[in-house]
């Protein structure tokens, strides 16, 4: 019996980075588990900041198929639950020709760096609070962002974005 294909998710989680974020910690605190239930249900602590990444459309209606975007402002809501696993949930972008999700190629390194400071700063551990410089880009297009839809993305509150 074939598989129903439901909806294409709008979110999705990296547990193949664990190891990378339990290495990254590892000096200050007891890596903790990944938790692969992508839910908010018992979790103690939640944040949300941004990622960078790249989208591309593979859609076969789309009038340009194939179109790239990359972005700065990429959602991602961390979460500690109460046993002490995390998880973190990536949320996808539409592309702007079709209004299909596209597929998320990951920058690595944002990642690692987000998930692990969070991490530590949520454990005590007492870190130097990275600089993010604001760089020149486009307005964030929150009809486009599936974390903006969720009202996770910190960009969604109505600051004069697009």
């Amino acid at each position: 019996m074939a598989k129903k294909k439901g909806p294409p998710s709008t979110s999705r989680m990296f547990p193949s980075l664990h190891p990378d974020i339990a290495l990254a910690v590892s000096e200050h605190i007891t890596p903790p588990r990944f938790n692969d239930k992508n839910t908010s249900q018992g979790t103690s602590k939640t944040y949300s900041t941004f990622v960078t990444g790249e989208f591309r459309c593979y859609d076969p209606t789309c009038p340009t198929r194939g179109w790239r975007w990359t972005s700065g402002k990429v959602a991602i809501s961390i979460r500690q639950y109460a046993d002490g696993s995390y998880n973190a949930e990536v949320f996808k972008q539409r592309c702007k020709q079709c209004d299909k999700l596209g597929i998320l190629k990951l920058d690595k390194s944002s990642y690692l760096e987000r998930v692990s400071y969070r991490l530590l700063v949520w454990k005590g551990v007492r870190l130097k609070r990275p600089h993010y410089s604001k760089k020149a880009s486009k307005p964030h297009k929150t009809w486009l962002c599936e974390g903006c839809k969720r009202g996770i993305c910190r960009e969604a509150d109505g600051l004069g974005f697009e």
